[in-house]
């Protein structure tokens, strides 16, 4: 596993390549490109790698000051799924963000994703709130 080392070129490759794996399509919501960059600007991005090929990401703003982290990714190509490497980037995600002081960690997720959503919940995630299609979950961090 790997921190911050992820080009835009790769982030929006694995994107691309995961897009159709989300409920609603990546692609269909947003400007990969243009997400991308934004990740790579203003995220901490844990990465799973196979030789050069970006294969799990996490990325998540942490800012300091408002001590709240919120999860904007989270992807892992289906070659390799079932295999463990969400939850270990999930688990990185946690412990960096409790490392820099942040006291909780939010994140969305359609309600149709229950295999997301069972990730998230069996790392201490609980469902604070719905907005349409999505649940809004949270974790307390303590330090």
């Amino acid at each position: 596993m790997r921190r911050n080392t992820a080009s835009v070129h790769e982030i929006a490759a694995h994107l691309h390549e995961c897009s159709n794996y989300f409920a609603e399509p990546l692609s269909d919501r947003l400007n990969i490109e243009g997400y991308a960059i934004k990740i790579s600007t203003n995220a901490e991005t844990f990465e799973a790698w196979c030789t050069n090929r970006l294969i799990g990401l996490i990325a998540a703003y942490i800012p300091l000051e408002s001590r709240i982290a919120y999860i904007t990714n989270v992807s892992v190509v289906a070659d390799y799924g079932g295999q463990g490497i969400g939850g270990a980037l999930l688990a990185a995600c946690i412990e960096h963000a409790k490392g820099v002081g942040a006291s909780e960690i939010e994140l969305e997720v359609h309600k149709s994703s229950t295999n997301a959503t069972s990730l998230y919940s069996n790392h201490g995630f609980q469902c604070i709130s719905v907005r349409g299609p999505y649940q809004i979950m949270k974790r307390e961090l303590k330090t």
